[in-house]
């Protein structure tokens, strides 16, 4: 499930296929100035309850790292498609993009960091509703206040959802406004 500000239409600046990540010329060289970092996608795959997940937490956290670096291995071999696996992700570079791929686990033990990853699906979901409900609107109002607040160099004191919630707020309740 995707979990990233790019699938709300909410991205400040629009994220371009970068060429560190699969992408080159037909000679292998790279065109034009290109940014410093590679901005990651983040998505989410929910692992289905088994009778088979180890009973104890902790087990239960290592075969979950263990599919997400067998994971990343199996793309690579069976596919080709060059990505990084780490204890707690996989980073799929696919098209000039990089996925950031979380598995989660739907029961047991592990299932505890379920909250927050549940929280963060909710809000992309609700976003994503108001933003279909105001089109391009809401989205625009949102890609504004985030530079706004970048410019103002205050981006590191708040999150991109606390922008968009702010954003929203506006638009669900419009009485929250006094009228001009």
């Amino acid at each position: 499930q995707p979990a990233s500000a790019l699938f709300r239409n909410t991205e400040a600046l629009p994220i371009k296929k970068h060429p560190l990540c699969g992408l080159a010329d037909s000679n292998g060289k790279h065109s034009g100035v290109q940014k410093g970092y590679v901005p990651v996608i983040e998505c989410y795959a929910g692992l289905e309850a088994s009778g088979r997940w180890p009973k104890n937490t902790d087990a239960q956290e290592k075969t979950l790292q263990a599919m997400t670096l067998h994971i990343a291995v199996c793309l690579e071999k069976s596919f080709g498609i060059k990505s990084v696996g780490t204890e707690s992700h996989v980073d799929v570079m696919y098209e000039g993009y990089v996925f950031r791929l979380k598995l989660r686990a739907l029961s047991g033990p592990a299932s505890i960091q379920l909250n927050s990853i549940q929280s963060a699906i909710a809000h992309h979901d609700a976003i994503a509703g108001i933003a279909a409900q105001h089109t391009h609107a809401y989205t625009q109002s949102v890609q504004i206040a985030k530079r706004w607040i970048a410019s103002q160099l205050f981006s590191p004191h708040f999150q991109q959802e606390t922008i968009e919630l702010a954003v929203a707020e506006s638009f669900v309740n419009p009485s929250c406004l006094p009228p001009p």
